[in-house]
């Protein structure tokens, strides 16, 4: 082969080599650029797959929380609906006594006058003295009848009134110790993190 000839096929040779090599090296740029995508890809793919599970917990632990609450405030409901009912009872058996006391009082003032009349027609018709005196007498009774059964009542008003006052101050006693049960809860709830 002439000298000429080999040495245009060993430029062509070279030129070919250097052209594969610069192949070879861009290859290898957009294989590392690749994998350098795919490990941020795959550590964004990773940190999302952390942050979806830490929401879901989150959401699960406020459902819990949701349901605590409205556990809670159902029984409170319940307490206060309790409490409502003991009240109306209490207000309409104070109501019930105030009447009978209106009412005694109405006949004790009834009673009243009318003795004051008697005694009046006693000072004026002499002739009628002794008759006035045997029906004053028996008022006196009557009315001393309707004293005692004034008297009773009012006791028993007053022994209604104790009961309703210590029920009352059992009430509260159960309300501060639901209130100290709850402060203790909260700091327990604030103690574990939650």
């Amino acid at each position: 082969m002439p000298v000429e000839a080999r040495r245009g096929s060993s430029r062509t040779r070279c030129r070919i080599l250097n052209e594969a090599a610069r192949g070879n090296v861009s290859n290898t740029r957009v294989q590392n650029d690749t994998m350098e995508k795919y490990s941020t890809l795959s550590e964004t793919l990773n940190q999302l797959q952390t942050n979806y599970s830490s929401l879901t917990a989150e959401r699960d632990q406020l459902q819990t929380n949701y349901n605590s609450l409205t556990g809670e405030r159902d029984q409170l409901q319940t307490n206060y609906n309790s409490l409502t009912g003991e009240r109306d009872q209490l207000q309409t058996n104070y109501n019930s006594l105030t009447e009978e006391r209106d009412q005694l009082q109405t006949n004790y003032k009834s009673l009243t006058a009318e003795r004051d009349q008697l005694q009046t027609n006693y000072n004026s018709l002499t002739g009628e003295r002794d008759q006035l005196q045997t029906n004053y007498k028996s008022l006196i009774a009557e009315r001393d009848q309707l004293q005692t059964n004034y008297n009773n009542l009012t006791a028993e008003r007053d022994q209604v009134q104790s009961s309703c006052r210590s029920v009352i101050a059992e009430r509260d006693q159960l309300k501060t110790n639901y209130n100290s049960l709850m402060a203790e809860r909260d700091q327990l709830q604030r103690t574990l993190g939650m």
